[in-house]
């Protein structure tokens, strides 16, 4: 029972909410192993290299446009700005926390994104050398991931501390990077209109078109019929 009222009473008592300590030592902490990990394990793909101009004229590439990177950069801005600006400036309208909310809102992308890449690079794009290629699709990607963890802080706001928003972004990222990996890899679910099963493709064609005047096949893509 003694033990039992020392928890209580340690529970019950002043918590200590002082960052100016833990904060600082939990961000130099993570930014050091993210450094290390980034130096072992991530490379550049061909097209976000520095040397894009030596690959284009050896392959004779004559545009810069059959580039991955400079075609999907738009795309990658609109969902950056959706993240540091949207998520940010959308949890202003909390009178007692919006500028905190604005400022923690970008701790947890910049150190999340980071640590998405590393975590999403692992499970889908780890090469044999035990590289991680990245380019801007992967840049993409660990925004998305990131949006995950910014959802729950909107919820978590004003209630928990920065270092507990990291220990959250860290945990969320991680268990948002298996998931994905789970539903993808192990058990195929489709992720694109274009590997829809046929037979939900013909379910909604069926719902737009009478089956009296359709010309719809199930057969399985590439293979004629007998």
């Amino acid at each position: 029972m003694g033990a039992v009222q020392s928890f209580r009473d340690m529970c019950d008592g002043t918590k200590n909410t002082n960052v100016h300590f833990s904060l600082p030592a939990v961000c130099v902490v993570w930014q050091t192993a993210m450094i290390i990990l980034f130096g072992i394990f991530i490379r550049y793909d061909e097209e976000s290299d520095p040397h894009w101009a030596e690959h284009k004229k050896n392959h004779n590439i004559s545009s810069d446009i059959e580039n991955d990177f400079y075609f999907r950069y738009p795309s990658f801005q609109d969902v950056h700005v959706m993240i540091f600006v949207g998520f940010g400036f959308l949890m202003t309208f909390l009178k007692r926390y919006s500028f905190g909310g604005v400022g923690f809102n970008f701790l947890i992308a910049a150190f999340g994104l980071q640590w998405a890449l590393l975590m999403q690079g692992w499970f889908h794009s780890l090469g044999t050398d035990g590289k991680i290629t990245i380019g801007i699709e992967n840049l993409i990607n660990a925004d998305f991931c990131v949006a995950g963890c910014l959802i729950a802080y909107g919820a978590l706001l004003g209630k928990v501390s920065p270092v507990q928003l990291m220990v959250l972004t860290l945990f969320g990222i991680t268990l948002f990077a298996v998931e994905e990996f789970i539903i993808l890899t192990v058990i195929h679910v489709p992720e694109d209109e274009e590997s829809i099963p046929q037979i939900l493709q013909y379910n909604n064609h069926m719902r737009n078109k009478d089956i009296a005047d359709t010309n719809f096949t199930m057969e399985p893509v590439g293979r004629s019929r007998s």
